[in-house]
C-alpha cells in the first residue's frame, strides 16, 4: 500500500516504530527473559519459574509497598535448567508487594496484589 506521499505505508510504520519503540509491561519483559510470575492477586503463594543457561546465584525478596522487607530468600547457587521458587504470602497483608528476583548480577522487579 502506498502513502499519500508516494511512500510505503511499511516504511513508514517502520519510521514510526524507530521514533516510538514499543513499550512492553513489566510482565510481558519478564516472559521474554523466560521469568514466569504467577498467581496475580496472591491468595497464598506467589510461584517464581525461570530458567538458568548457567549455574547462577539467585535471591528473591518481597517488600510491602512502603519499602517494608517483608520476605528474603537467602542467595544461593541455582544449577542449568528449569526453577521454581515457591513463596508462602499468605500471612501477608492485602494490598500491592514489590518482588524482586535477582539471577547473578541482574535484577528484575515487579508488582503482586496479595489478597486474601
Amino acid at each position: 500500500m502506498v502513502a499519500s506521499n508516494g511512500s510505503c505505508i511499511s516504511d513508514t510504520f517502520a519510521k514510526i516504530v524507530k521514533v516510538f519503540p514499543i513499550l512492553l509491561s513489566t510482565d510481558e519483559m519478564l516472559m521474554n527473559n523466560g521469568i514466569n510470575v504467577f498467581p496475580n492477586p496472591i491468595v497464598e503463594s506467589l510461584n517464581i519459574r525461570y530458567h538458568l543457561s548457567q549455574s547462577e546465584k539467585v535471591t528473591v525478596d518481597v517488600f510491602e509497598n512502603s519499602g517494608r522487607l517483608i520476605n528474603h530468600v537467602a542467595e544461593k547457587l541455582n544449577l542449568i535448567g528449569d526453577q521454581i521458587i515457591t513463596l508462602n504470602l499468605g500471612n501477608q497483608i492485602n494490598g500491592i508487594v514489590i518482588v524482586r528476583l535477582k539471577i547473578g548480577a541482574t535484577s528484575y522487579s515487579f508488582k503482586r496484589i496479595v489478597q486474601r
